[in-house]
């Protein structure tokens, strides 16, 4: 399967379009969002560590 489109769908899920890279056939389905967005990445990246 080969991705072509990804677009918000409804809160926390996208809606995406694939096709089979074999037969061509078009698959539409929503799929729950990816959980790590731009904001969450930032505390990644902050140099806050776990408590110990």
């Amino acid at each position: 399967m080969e991705l072509l489109h990804v677009i918000p769908g409804r809160p926390g899920f996208e809606h995406r379009t694939l096709r089979c890279t074999n037969c061509g056939v078009i698959y539409e389905a929503q799929a729950p969002a990816d959980p790590i967005d731009s904001e969450v990445l930032g505390w990644f990246h902050s140099g806050l560590k776990p408590p110990e």
